[in-house]
């Protein structure tokens, strides 16, 4: 979406606890709240604005860098979006269930 910001449009509905990667999360939720186009630099200022940590030892600028590095293919959001509602989902199943049991 930091690549080809109308996809965001796609993604509309994920939240960033949907994210099991609370970092990840951070930077869609920024991704999100930019209202107009949103870069690299835009998203890492917004980031560094708002005083959210950045991983252990890095900083925003690397991170979204390096998120950016690994995505295979924009053409895929939707089913990438996808990934992300069932991951979701099946974590707060197992955290329900987990929780729901005792011997």
């Amino acid at each position: 979406m930091l690549i080809a910001c109308g996809l965001r449009a796609h993604a509309r509905g994920l939240k960033m606890s949907d994210f099991a990667d609370q970092y990840l999360g951070a930077v869609f939720d920024c991704l999100m709240s930019i209202d107009g186009p949103a870069d690299l630099i835009i998203v890492v200022d917004e980031l560094e604005m708002s005083n959210a940590k950045p991983p252990r030892g890095t900083g925003w600028a690397e991170f979204v860098a390096a998120t950016m590095d690994n995505i295979p293919s924009v053409e895929h959001v939707r089913e990438y979006v996808a990934i992300v509602r069932r991951s979701s989902i099946s974590r707060r199943l197992s955290e329900r269930s987990a929780g729901g049991f005792t011997r």
